[in-house]
């Protein structure tokens, strides 16, 4: 939200529809840290091989897992 209105009030002052940037003196808030949760290679082999039940769904499915996750064995 910081960002959105920094950016928008930078442009109004460009733009002199306004004198200052009132978020330029605000703080903003610190990020929380990343916490990335891949899958095991046994979910997406999972996922391909219930996918296969149905021949064309399985290929568009494996199509987009190994495009993912890198190639996975069905």
């Amino acid at each position: 939200m910081h960002v959105l209105l920094d950016g928008t009030f930078a442009r109004a002052v460009k733009w002199r529809r306004m004198g200052v940037n009132p978020v330029s003196q605000a703080e903003a808030p610190s990020q929380p840290a990343p916490d990335p949760q891949p899958p095991t290679p046994e979910q997406p082999a999972r996922i391909v091989g219930e996918a296969f039940k149905d021949p064309d769904w399985g290929m568009l499915v494996c199509g987009r897992a190994a495009a993912a996750w890198g190639p996975v064995a069905s």
